[in-house]
C-alpha cells in the first residue's frame, strides 16, 4: 500500500472547493453565498471591499432567517417577523436586496437568480408564506443597509500619499493608499477599529527591523529566493481574494456536516 501526500496545489484546490467530496444538497443560504462569491469574482472586487459586502449580505440573511426562527441572538434587526413567513424566501430576498445594492453591476443577473430561487420555493409550499418571507427579507436587508450607509465607507479616513523617504510607505505607480476608510469604518463585531491594533513597526535602526527586512527581501525576490514551494503556493493564496476562499471553504464544511438552514445562516454571519 502506497501513501501519497497531498501536494500544495491539491491542498489549495480542496480549500477552494475545486475538488470536493460527495455531500448533501445545498439550501438557499449556501446557494446565495455562492452567488455572493460569484458576484465578487465577476466584478474583481478588492478583498477589503469584499469583506464589507459579504458581512452586510450575510448579516442580513442571518437576521432574516433568525427573525423567523428566534433561535439565536439577532445581529441588528430585532423586529418580529410576520407569522408563518418562509425562512427560505426571507434568506433569498435579504441576500438579493443586499447584493444588488452593494454590487449594482450584477443587478440584472441577481434578479434572474432571485426569481428562479423564489419560483422553486413557491413550488414547494404556501404562496402566502413565501410572500411574507419576501416582505420580511426585504425589510431586514433595507434596515441593515441603512445602518451601514454611514459606517465610514468609502469616504472615511485620511488618504496616505506615501513618499520616498526612509521608513515611509512607497506607493505603487504614484497611487495613494486604496482603503484609508478601514482605519475608521464602524466594525461589525469589534468595539472600535483599533481594538486589536498592534504597536507600530520596530525602529529603523533596530536589529528586529534589519532581521525582518532581510527576511522579506530573501523570501520575496522573484529569482534566487530561499522560500520553499509550499511558501510560494501560500503566497499566491493570500494575494488572491481570501474572502471568497473562506466562504467557499465554509460552504464545503456546511455541506459535509449537513447543517440546517438556520445553522448555515449563523455560520456565514
Amino acid at each position: 500500500m502506497v501513501l501519497r501526500l497531498a501536494t500544495p496545489l491539491t491542498i489549495v484546490a480542496l480549500a477552494l472547493g475545486v475538488l470536493t467530496p460527495s455531500v448533501s444538497a445545498a439550501d438557499e443560504v449556501t446557494d446565495w453565498n455562492q452567488v455572493l462569491v460569484s458576484a465578487l469574482t465577476a466584478t474583481n472586487t478588492s478583498p477589503q471591499n469584499s469583506g464589507r459586502i459579504a458581512a452586510i449580505t450575510q448579516a442580513a440573511v442571518f437576521d432574516a432567517v433568525n427573525g423567523i426562527d428566534r433561535r439565536y441572538t439577532p445581529y441588528f434587526v430585532t423586529d418580529a417577523a410576520p407569522n408563518g413567513a418562509s425562512r427560505r424566501a426571507a434568506a433569498v430576498q435579504a441576500a438579493y436586496v443586499a447584493l444588488s445594492t452593494l454590487v449594482p453591476a450584477q443587478a440584472p443577473g441577481l434578479l434572474r437568480q432571485r426569481d428562479a430561487s423564489i419560483a422553486a420555493i413557491r413550488s414547494d409550499g404556501s404562496s402566502e408564506a413565501v410572500n411574507r418571507g419576501i416582505e420580511w427579507g426585504q425589510f431586514v436587508a433595507d434596515e441593515l443597509l441603512d445602518e451601514r450607509s454611514t459606517d465610514g465607507f468609502p469616504d472615511g479616513g485620511v488618504g496616505d500619499p506615501g513618499g520616498d523617504a526612509v521608513g515611509q510607505w512607497r506607493p505603487e505607480a504614484g497611487l495613494p493608499a486604496v482603503t484609508p476608510w478601514l482605519a475608521v469604518m464602524t466594525p461589525f463585531a469589534m468595539p472600535t477599529p483599533d481594538h486589536f491594533r498592534p504597536d507600530g513597526p520596530p525602529a529603523l535602526n533596530s536589529e528586529a527591523y534589519t532581521r525582518d527586512f532581510d527576511e522579506v527581501k530573501t523570501l520575496g525576490r522573484a529569482t534566487g529566493s530561499s522560500r520553499t514551494p509550499d511558501q510560494t503556493v501560500i503566497a499566491f493564496f493570500w494575494t488572491d481574494n481570501t474572502i471568497s476562499h473562506w466562504n467557499r471553504i465554509a460552504v464545503s464544511t456546511a455541506l459535509e456536516q449537513r447543517t440546517t438552514l438556520s445553522e448555515n445562516a449563523r455560520l456565514f454571519a
